[in-house]
């Protein structure tokens, strides 16, 4: 990775470190559970899960259930949801299966039907979607509805689009 892209990504991180989400009237609406770590929120792609912190959740097409390629570059862009070693509860209206695995670093990272999920350095606000459909670290990213399904729809967005397109994508294998 070039220094310059390196250092954009770090303050990027960094900036986005103290920021709290939510109360916002004219924002996506987000249901969390917080002790929970996880919610869902509206956006222009429809519902999708979130983190803690209302962040979309993401899967990575070539990953493999149960297993991430995600590390190292990809680590600065895409960051997997640290969780405990068992699997957070499932807030209300979310009917997939919540999972953990191992990472080859050790480290515990959620899993929706047994996919990994990461978050996406260029979502700053609660209900943004700008990874969305992007094509980098050697695969697809897509944003996770509350019942597991990839949603493919639109190009990466914000919470400020208009997008309305909502058209989902069943995993392979499914």
């Amino acid at each position: 990775m070039r220094p310059l892209a390196l250092l954009a990504a770090l303050l990027t991180l960094a900036a986005c470190g103290g920021s709290s989400y939510g109360g916002s009237s004219s924002g996506p609406s987000t249901s969390q559970a917080a002790s929970e770590g996880l919610g869902t929120a509206s956006t222009s792609l429809g519902k999708v899960l979130t983190d803690s912190a209302g962040l979309t959740l993401y899967a990575f097409s070539a990953d493999s259930p149960g297993q991430t390629k995600c590390s190292d570059d990809c680590l600065v862009y895409w960051h997997s949801d640290g969780v405990g070693s068992k699997p957070p509860k499932a807030p209300a209206g979310v009917t997939a299966k919540l999972g953990v695995i191992t990472r080859p670093d050790g480290s515990k990272q959620l899993t929706v039907d047994n996919w990994p999920m990461y978050t996406y350095v260029g979502d700053h606000s609660a209900g943004d979607t700008t990874g969305q459909g992007l094509n980098i670290q050697g695969g697809l990213w897509w944003a996770v509805g509350p019942d597991g399904t990839w949603i493919k729809a639109g190009g990466s967005t914000s919470s400020s689009s208009t997008s309305s397109s909502t058209t989902p994508y069943v995993r392979p294998g499914y």
